[in-house]
């Protein structure tokens, strides 16, 4: 039996009662529910445009920016956890492309192991057990005391002093990710779940002013005693920072995620430790109370803090935090502070920022979305005069079309509806043909023996490429009077053409270009790389070679024939270059110049002509003509497009090379 729903039925009661009503006057829950109502068309929509931000900013390999270069795996598992808890299908191509790009790799720190067990728990699917027990067995080794900060930073009996002290901070990560461990059928030992909580107490600070609230309809009052980020134990004798907003919902998240997997395995001793622990936390948020700020912190953090209210409040199962009502008074802050791209641009930190404000808006703790999809756009062709009458859902949000028939015309049914004296009266549908851009892509049976009567003749469809798309179908039907069993089709009837603009495919290259990076054999610290002309020094010629996707070697306007070069210290042995240009995410397509020939030359020898990839964000293959000992690449740019935002702008996110027999 799962502990947490052990803990769910029977022991919610035993921390919310306190917190669902406090002395101070509030906003009554009828009004709150009809304002929370109202707004719910506006948070579906911010919510729809976060997701949007997100996906247009994938990068070609799969990943993510950000804080993917300090955390690697983090920041893409974070994106990846928050499409599926908004919604998004574990099928759809953004979901895909980050899940091949996980699949191959193991988290070094504490933040991406955790990221990366909660998006690969989101997705409800087995095929990710295995992965699920390795990560979550590196995490845990990673536990020393109890508590967690930087694994590389740690010895197997104490942490050292800065910057390796443990925090809150990873520590409530951890919590998060064994949980979502936990939750796929991982089994954690009760002596970690213990040692965890009891390293997570000495963290709250002494005991402050009392707050007072309503339990059982008696007031009670209760002391208020945040969470620190460090606490002096663990940090050279010293306080690091005061308590704050994010940290003591942090601390509360640790204690209750404890008190949850534990269940009724938790002495009664050990569950009112935590539960004083918890009231006094509550205490403190409520003494404390910012919905615009993180307490202690200011604007630091402020969106992280509302990710972590979001924690405290679906765990403890309630929907205000002393008088005040946090998801309402959240969604309404949060709907103020949405860029007009889509994104939460609160701090530097867009990408996790944005990730946060999802999660909070989702009640992502609580819910159980992920992998089943929100609604899918819908497409008609129901026109009056149209012999078929058809809608199809998906395609334009990435995920695979689904094409049915809803009708026929009553023009198709007075024709074909049976002739008198038949047996079957009604037209008689032999099978529908599914076409895109006029091409036959799928075939639907129908049942000449009868009439048809709101058959669907539905079929799916997932195209390979983006751009714009022309859907139809025709459907085959047997004469009226044809035999009982006839199966020759006497009419053709069609409907009228839909067209659809596909942005987001799972394209063939895609998984692909996930694990290219682990088969380039370029020593990226061995590489002498120059330009003729660069846009800036963040955008010079080393870009093109860091391993990176979200960074690259950029040209300026100026030069008519951009050249890039680079001497290899140690001539790695290759037979194949991967060149992929400087745009790779689906929201810049064609706003810089599009490459669409160069010349290499490899080691000094004479320049060959390569047409690049039509599609910007296809990584072009050029073969090499046998392994050779790589010393020496010179790419001189000699033909591009112009771009529509940034003319004149362009270049190469990166250059690769890749051995056949090391696949």
């Amino acid at each position: 039996m799962n502990n947490s729903s052990r803990f769910s039925s029977a022991c919610l009661p035993l921390f919310a009662a306190w917190v669902l009503a406090a002395l101070l006057p509030a906003q009554t829950k009828e009004s709150a529910a009809k304002e929370l109502g109202e707004l719910r068309p506006k948070i579906n929509a911010a919510i729809d445009r976060g997701v949007a931000f997100l996906i247009g900013r994938q990068d070609r390999d799969g990943s993510f920016e950000g804080d993917e270069r300090r955390y690697p795996l983090g920041q893409t598992a974070l994106c990846v956890y928050t499409l599926l808890k908004s919604g998004v299908s574990k099928d759809h191509p953004a979901v895909r492309r980050g899940l091949a790009y996980l699949k191959p790799r193991m988290p070094e720190e504490t933040y991406s192991a955790a990221c990366v067990l909660m998006a690969l728990e989101a997705t409800h699917d087995p095929i990710w057990r295995d992965k699920i027990q390795a990560v979550a067995a590196r995490l845990l080794q990673w536990q020393v005391r109890g508590i967690f900060s930087y694994p590389k930073q740690h010895t197997e009996v104490i942490w050292p002093d800065e910057p390796g002290a443990p925090d809150l901070s990873n520590t409530q990560f951890a919590a998060l990710g064994m949980r979502a461990a936990a939750k796929a059928g991982v089994k954690i030992r009760n002596e970690a779940w213990i040692a965890l909580a009891e390293a997570t107490f000495p963290w709250q600070q002494e005991k402050g002013k009392l707050v007072d609230f309503m339990e059982d309809g008696y007031k009670r009052s209760v002391p208020a005693a945040g969470f620190r980020y460090r606490n002096d134990k663990n940090a050279g004798g010293k306080f690091t920072r005061d308590a704050t907003g994010s940290m003591t919902c942090a601390g509360i998240g640790v204690l209750l995620i404890v008190k949850e997997q534990l269940g009724a395995k938790a002495s009664r001793g050990f569950a009112e430790k935590i539960r004083a622990s918890t009231d006094q936390a509550v205490a403190w948020l409520s003494a404390n109370w910012d919905i615009e700020k993180n307490p202690g912190e200011g604007e630091g953090w402020w969106i992280y803090y509302l990710y972590g209210l979001e924690r405290v409040g679906a765990l403890l199962g309630t929907e205000e935090i002393g008088p005040y009502r946090w998801y309402l008074e959240g969604a309404r802050i949060l709907l103020k502070k949405q860029g007009g791209s889509g994104d939460w641009p609160a701090s530097g930190r867009v990408h996790a920022d944005t990730c946060f404000a999802l999660l909070f808006l989702e009640r992502a703790t609580a819910g159980t979305t992920g992998g089943d999809g929100r609604r899918r756009p819908t497409v008609a062709s129901e026109a009056e005069d149209s012999d078929v009458r058809f809608r199809v859902q998906g395609g334009v949000d990435g995920s695979a079309l689904a094409m049915f028939v809803t009708s026929f015309g009553p023009a198709a049914l007075s024709a074909h509806g049976g002739a008198p004296g038949s047996s079957i009266p009604g037209l008689r549908v032999l099978a529908a043909e599914w076409t895109v851009n006029g091409a036959v892509v799928a075939t639907a049976e129908g049942d000449p023996r009868r009439a048809w009567r709101n058959d669907a003749l539905a079929a799916t469809f997932s195209p390979q490429a983006r751009g714009k798309i022309s859907v139809n179908v025709r459907v085959s039907v047997v004469a009226a009077d044809a035999p009982h069993d006839g199966k020759t089709a006497a009419f053709l009837l069609e409907g009228k053409p839909v067209e659809l603009v596909l942005a987001q495919v799972f394209e063939p290259w895609m998984e692909d270009s996930a694990e290219a990076e682990l088969r380039n054999v370029i020593d990226h610290a061995d590489v002498q790389a120059e330009a003729t002309i660069s846009q800036n020094e963040s955008r010079g010629p080393a870009k093109a070679f860091d391993g990176l996707q979200s960074t690259g070697w950029y040209f300026a306007p100026g030069d008519g024939t951009p050249a890039l070069s680079a001497v290899f210290g140690r001539a790695p042995k290759a037979d194949v270059l991967v060149l992929s240009q400087a745009n790779g995410r689906t929201s810049l397509l064609g706003g810089h110049d599009v490459i669409t020939k160069i010349r290499l030359s490899v080691n000094g020898g004479p320049p060959v002509e390569h047409e690049l990839a039509p599609d910007e964000l296809t990584p072009t293959r050029i073969p090499l003509g046998g392994a050779v000992a790589v010393r020496k690449l010179k790419i001189e740019i000699i033909a591009r497009t112009k771009g529509t935002s940034w003319p004149g702008f362009g270049g190469i996110a990166e250059i690769a090379l890749e051995l056949s027999s090391r696949k």
